[in-house]
């Protein structure tokens, strides 16, 4: 049986990846970019983090959506998949 990656090893395998993941996952593409920051959605309201220390993190407000969201690649996932932790790594691999 193969080991698995730990989920810290995971999300910092995903993080240079998380623009993709968003595109990928939204079916859309970036709505503005700047700084270190890409922004998804009609008023930006899905922002992931390009660079720096938080790279690959997201923030998303969506007003229809059931609150602030917010943490790694995996948690990204999980976010626009409406999916369990274990179930955005699994995808993730």
């Amino acid at each position: 049986m193969a080991k698995t990656m730990p989920l810290a090893d995971l999300a910092r395998a995903l993080a240079p990846h998380a623009v993709a993941v968003a595109e990928q996952l939204t079916g859309a593409p970036p709505t503005s970019r700047g700084g270190r920051q890409v922004r998804f959605r009609g008023k930006g309201s899905l922002a992931v983090v390009t660079g720096g220390d938080e790279m690959g993190s997201f923030f998303d407000h969506d007003p229809e959506g059931p609150g602030p969201s917010h943490g790694d690649t995996i948690d990204l996932i999980a976010n626009l998949r409406s999916c369990s932790i274990s179930e955005a790594a699994s995808w993730g691999r």
